[in-house]
């Protein structure tokens, strides 16, 4: 090998040392720098954790000290005040729904719902059923009666698109609670235009309706309690709620029957 071509070797393997120092030094320093970002990371989130830890122990120390100033026991608020005797079935929606529960108990107080997985469970829950029937057809007998109810008409976006009948609630004459929930009114040519006229003269807040209560039951052979939700209102076992009005007349309250409502009345 010559001279010459020994020089261009050994400057090839200097520049090759010098490229591989300066690459070793550069990511000695990079990784130092990694290291130095992720340790003032960790102390960040150290200090982080120690405020949250001092945060979380005020807040166990505040939330005991609530406990001790709250009242013993459960705590319930008063009923919205009402001027009517619910005792009596036809006195609103709501009392006709406790009836109708009420009644219902004592048709199938001696009666087994039954399994259906087994021949006599079959038997008895068919048993249980025709006496659901049967009852249902009398009750619907028994609470048909005229009624004179303040009602307030549900805003229209909830109404039905069925012509001649309204969605309303019923109210507390004097302190405006609601009643329960709403029903439907069946209106006849003479209600029609009356809410035609009231309408027109902007007086829909509240209204005397007058009519025939017609208790309505459904029965559903897949409800069996109340649910999340009970809607349609739960009677018992296979009975679901409902109610009509059909209405014979419309109107505004009389001065007497519509004073200032209990601030905050409702259902």
């Amino acid at each position: 090998m010559s001279m010459h071509t020994a020089g261009k070797r050994l400057i090839a393997l200097g520049a090759v040392f010098v490229l591989c120092t300066t690459t070793l030094a550069q990511s000695d320093r990079d990784l130092r720098e990694e290291n130095q970002r992720l340790q003032t990371e960790v102390n960040d989130l150290q200090r982080e954790l120690e405020a949250a830890e001092k945060l979380i122990a005020r807040l166990q120390e505040e939330l005991k000290g609530l406990r001790t100033l709250a009242p013993a026991g459960p705590t319930t608020l008063p009923a919205p005040p009402v001027s009517i005797d619910e005792s009596i079935p036809s006195a609103s929606p709501r009392a006709l729904l406790r009836a109708m529960k009420e009644s219902y108990r004592e048709a199938t107080l001696d009666l087994e719902m039954g399994d259906p997985r087994t021949a006599p469970g079959r038997r008895q829950q068919a048993a249980y059923v025709r006496a659901v029937e049967t009852w249902a057809k009398r009750i619907r007998r028994e609470l048909k009666t005229a009624v004179e109810w303040t009602v307030q008409i549900v805003p229209m976006t909830h109404q039905t698109r069925e012509p001649g009948e309204l969605l309303v609630w019923a109210l507390d004459p004097v302190t405006g609670t609601r009643l329960g929930d709403s029903f439907m009114v069946r209106l006849n040519k003479a209600t029609r235009h009356k809410l035609g006229q009231l309408a027109e003269r902007a007086e829909l807040d509240e209204l005397v309706l007058r009519g025939v209560l017609l208790p309505q039951v459904t029965i559903n052979l897949d409800r069996h309690e109340v649910g999340p939700f009970d809607n349609p209102p739960f009677i018992g076992p296979y009975a679901e709620f409902g109610l009509i009005v059909e209405s014979s007349s419309l109107s505004l309250p009389h001065p007497q029957q519509n004073p200032p409502k209990t601030p905050g009345a409702g259902t």
